[in-house]
Protein backbone atom coordinates (compact mmCIF):
# COMPACT_ATOMS: atom_id res chain seq x y z
CA UNK A 1 0.00 0.00 0.00
CA UNK A 2 1.78 3.58 -1.14
CA UNK A 3 1.80 5.68 2.04
CA UNK A 4 -0.47 8.77 2.08
CA UNK A 5 1.48 12.03 0.79
CA UNK A 6 2.66 14.33 3.06
CA UNK A 7 1.26 17.91 3.56
CA UNK A 8 4.19 19.32 1.99
CA UNK A 9 3.55 17.29 -1.06
CA UNK A 10 0.06 17.94 -0.83
CA UNK A 11 0.71 21.47 -1.20
CA UNK A 12 3.42 21.56 -3.96
CA UNK A 13 0.43 19.63 -5.95
CA UNK A 14 -1.96 22.74 -5.46
CA UNK A 15 0.38 25.05 -6.02
CA UNK A 16 1.60 23.46 -9.73
CA UNK A 17 -1.33 24.26 -11.67
CA UNK A 18 -0.87 27.90 -10.51
CA UNK A 19 2.40 28.20 -11.28
CA UNK A 20 1.90 26.83 -14.86
CA UNK A 21 -0.98 29.26 -15.24
CA UNK A 22 1.13 31.84 -13.83
CA UNK A 23 4.32 31.82 -16.14
CA UNK A 24 2.02 31.27 -19.70
CA UNK A 25 0.09 34.72 -18.07
CA UNK A 26 3.51 36.10 -17.62
CA UNK A 27 5.13 34.50 -20.95
CA UNK A 28 2.46 36.15 -22.84
CA UNK A 29 2.37 39.56 -21.10
CA UNK A 30 5.80 39.24 -21.95
CA UNK A 31 5.48 38.47 -25.58
CA UNK A 32 2.59 41.36 -26.20
CA UNK A 33 4.99 44.06 -24.48
CA UNK A 34 7.96 43.30 -26.58
CA UNK A 35 5.73 42.78 -30.11
CA UNK A 36 4.14 46.59 -29.00
CA UNK A 37 7.42 47.83 -27.77
CA UNK A 38 9.24 47.07 -31.13
CA UNK A 39 6.43 48.72 -33.47
CA UNK A 40 6.60 51.71 -31.28
CA UNK A 41 9.40 52.81 -29.99
CA UNK A 42 12.62 51.09 -32.11
CA UNK A 43 12.89 47.73 -33.62
CA UNK A 44 16.44 47.14 -33.32
CA UNK A 45 16.46 47.28 -28.80
CA UNK A 46 14.28 44.76 -26.63
CA UNK A 47 12.60 47.40 -24.80
CA UNK A 48 9.91 45.45 -24.03
CA UNK A 49 12.17 42.74 -22.13
CA UNK A 50 13.47 45.72 -20.68
CA UNK A 51 10.35 46.91 -19.24
CA UNK A 52 9.57 43.20 -17.97
CA UNK A 53 12.96 42.93 -15.84
CA UNK A 54 12.40 46.19 -14.40
CA UNK A 55 8.71 44.80 -13.34
CA UNK A 56 10.47 41.68 -12.08
CA UNK A 57 12.91 43.99 -10.24
CA UNK A 58 9.86 45.39 -8.69
CA UNK A 59 8.60 42.64 -7.54
CA UNK A 60 11.97 41.30 -5.98
CA UNK A 61 12.07 44.36 -3.80
CA UNK A 62 8.24 43.94 -2.38
CA UNK A 63 9.60 40.44 -1.62
CA UNK A 64 12.57 41.76 0.50
CA UNK A 65 10.57 44.43 2.09
CA UNK A 66 7.93 41.07 3.02
CA UNK A 67 10.74 39.33 4.64
CA UNK A 68 11.48 37.37 2.02
CA UNK A 69 14.95 38.48 1.65
CA UNK A 70 17.18 34.81 0.86
CA UNK A 71 14.32 34.25 -2.23
CA UNK A 72 14.90 37.72 -3.74
CA UNK A 73 18.69 37.96 -2.85
CA UNK A 74 18.77 34.49 -4.41
CA UNK A 75 16.89 35.41 -8.01
CA UNK A 76 18.84 38.60 -8.36
CA UNK A 77 21.90 36.87 -8.17
CA UNK A 78 21.39 34.03 -10.37
CA UNK A 79 19.56 36.09 -12.67
CA UNK A 80 22.72 38.68 -12.75
CA UNK A 81 25.10 35.12 -13.01
CA UNK A 82 22.95 34.10 -15.99
CA UNK A 83 22.56 37.01 -18.02
CA UNK A 84 26.69 37.53 -17.59
CA UNK A 85 27.30 33.45 -18.23
CA UNK A 86 24.80 33.75 -21.65
CA UNK A 87 26.29 37.74 -23.06
CA UNK A 88 29.38 35.57 -23.51
CA UNK A 89 28.26 32.23 -24.91
CA UNK A 90 26.49 34.68 -27.34
CA UNK A 91 29.93 36.28 -27.74
CA UNK A 92 31.57 33.08 -28.57
CA UNK A 93 28.77 32.07 -30.65
CA UNK A 94 29.02 34.66 -33.02
CA UNK A 95 32.73 34.93 -32.98
CA UNK A 96 33.09 31.09 -33.95
CA UNK A 97 30.58 31.73 -37.17
CA UNK A 98 32.85 31.36 -40.11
Amino acid sequence: MTPAPSHRQQRLRSIWPLVVVGGSIRAGIRHLTSMGALRLVAPNYPRGTMAINIIGSFAMGLLWERGATLPAFGYALASVIVAIVALFLGLWFVRSLP
